[in-house]
């Protein structure tokens, strides 16, 4: 072989190197694998486009794996696991590097979604309305209590009628000092609503709060 020729594959050489080099010190920056960025898009922007549609797509079909659309990935979801992860065979170039098969085998354990989930929204803030407090105070907190069948089913919180219209005086529109409500809510003895032995706790300030601030405001059915 020629001086030329032994030359240049030893640059070509030097040159593979430190691209490996390059890659084993730059490594892609690490993904979000939380459920919501796991999706299709995702997989197929890191994985499938860049390392295996060349040879897996609808034209060439290299060992009659489809890999260029969702419902082919689907279809052939056991063999890339097999081939990319387990065996990591798969693609015959270079395998995945691990942060692909962290990704590719996260995304597969979730179900392969199509479409990444979206997170829980946060519940609305409290705001001084009955629907508000029924929804987020009431419903959430006592009518464990307050409702058919258990102790305290006589005081109803969450029909606005039976609550202004109780005996007890539960909402005196106007005046929070003197509606049973705030006061069984802001006692400290064993009367405390909810009881101390309910295992509820007590409401938060802010609950107690907007409660007052609704009743102050004439305890409308807003």
């Amino acid at each position: 072989m020629g001086s030329l020729a032994i030359g240049l594959l030893a640059v070509f050489g030097i040159s593979l190197s430190a691209c490996n080099f390059y890659h084993e010190k730059h490594p892609k920056p690490a993904l979000d694998l939380s459920q919501a960025n796991l999706s299709y898009a995702t997989v197929r922007a890191e994985i499938f486009s860049p390392q295996c549609i060349s040879c897996h797509n609808s034209a060439t079909a290299k060992g009659g794996v489809v890999l260029d659309s969702y419902e082919s990935v689907k279809a052939n979801l056991d063999k890339v696991n097999q081939a990319a992860v387990i065996g990591q065979t798969m693609p015959r170039s270079r395998p995945l590097a691990p942060e692909d098969r962290q990704l590719l085998s996260a995304w597969i354990s979730a179900g392969a979604p199509k479409e990444g989930s979206s997170p829980n929204p946060p519940p609305p803030p409290l705001q001084p309305t009955f629907t508000s407090i029924r929804t987020l105070v009431f419903e959430a907190k006592c009518v464990s209590c307050h409702t058919t069948g258990e102790s305290a089913e006589k005081v109803s919180l969450t029909d606005y009628s039976l609550l202004m219209n109780s005996p007890r005086d539960l909402v005196l529109p106007g005046n929070a000092d003197e509606s049973g409500l705030i006061i069984d809510l802001e006692r400290t003895d064993e009367h405390q609503m909810p009881p101390p032995d309910s295992g509820l706790g007590r409401l938060s300030t802010l609950d107690i709060a907007t409660i007052r601030e609704w009743i102050v405001n004439g305890a409308k059915n807003d």
